[in-house]
C-alpha cells in the first residue's frame, strides 16, 4: 500500500536532499505531485522503494561543502527485490541539475510526458539526462512522449538494464543513447539492450540523424 504522500510543497535552499523518502533496507512506496523543489545541495528528491512523480518540477540544484551527490530524482534500491521496485515519472520536468536529470539504480523507471534539460556534471562527472542501472538482468526503462535536451554527456543511458524509449526525442546531447554492460563481483557481466518503440528523433537545431545507441565506456552512476 500507499506509504507517503507529499503535494503542493516548495521546497527550496535546502543544504542537503529536497526529498527523502525511506531509509532503507525495507522500500516504501510514495507519491510526489504538484510540487517545485529547487536550489537543493544533494538530490532534489531521493527515494529507496517505489515513487511516483506526477506534475512536479525540480530544478537548479547547486553544489556546495555539503553536496552528496546530484540528480532531480535519484531512486534506489538496498535489496534485490524480486521484482524490483518501479519509480513512475508523469508529466514533469527536470532542468539544471548535476549529476543526472533521474537516476535508478536497481529500480525499475516508467516516464511518460517528462522534460529533462541542461544536466550538468557533478564534479565533474556524468551529466546525464535519464540513467538506470541495473541489480540484475532483469532491471528495466521504459521511456514515452519525453524530450531530453542539453545534457553534457548522455541524454538516455542503460548500465546493465534494458531501456525502451518510444515516441521521445533527444536533443542537443552530447550523446543520444549509450548502454553499457555492468561490471561486479558476479563473474560475468549484466548485459544491456536497446529497445526502440518508434517515432524517436535524434539531432540539434536543425540537424536530424538517426537514433543510434552507442557504447562509448562510460561509468555508471554510483548509489
Amino acid at each position: 500500500g500507499l506509504d507517503v504522500l507529499l503535494e503542493r510543497l516548495w521546497i527550496h535552499d535546502v543544504d542537503n536532499l529536497g526529498i527523502s523518502v525511506g531509509v532503507g533496507p525495507e522500500p516504501v512506496e510514495a507519491i510526489v505531485r504538484d510540487s517545485l523543489i529547487e536550489r537543493t545541495a544533494s538530490a532534489g528528491i531521493q527515494v529507496f522503494g517505489g515513487l511516483r512523480v506526477e506534475r512536479c518540477v525540480v530544478r537548479d540544484q547547486q553544489s556546495n561543502e555539503l553536496s552528496r551527490g546530484g540528480a532531480g530524482i535519484r531512486a534506489l534500491s538496498e535489496v534485490t527485490a524480486e521484482p524490483p521496485p518501479q519509480v513512475e515519472i508523469h508529466r514533469s520536468v527536470f532542468e539544471r541539475n548535476l549529476g543526472q536529470g533521474v537516476v535508478s539504480i536497481g529500480v525499475d523507471l516508467d516516464v511518460s510526458g517528462a522534460v529533462i534539460r541542461d544536466t550538468r556534471p557533478f564534479e565533474s562527472r556524468y551529466g546525464d539526462g535519464i540513467a538506470i542501472v541495473g541489480h540484475s538482468d532483469g532491471t528495466r526503462a521504459e521511456i514515452r512522449n519525453s524530450h531530453v535536451e542539453g545534457c553534457q554527456r548522455v541524454g538516455f543511458a542503460a548500465f546493465g538494464a534494458d531501456i525502451f524509449v518510444g515516441d521521445s526525442t533527444s536533443e542537443c546531447n552530447a550523446i543520444d543513447l549509450n548502454g553499457e554492460p555492468l561490471l561486479g563481483s558476479a563473474a560475468d557481466p549484466v548485459p544491456f539492450a536497446f529497445h526502440d518503440l518508434q517515432g524517436n528523433a535524434c539531432g540539434c537545431l536543425s540537424e536530424r540523424w538517426p537514433c543510434q545507441l552507442v557504447s562509448t565506456g562510460l561509468g555508471p552512476p554510483e548509489p
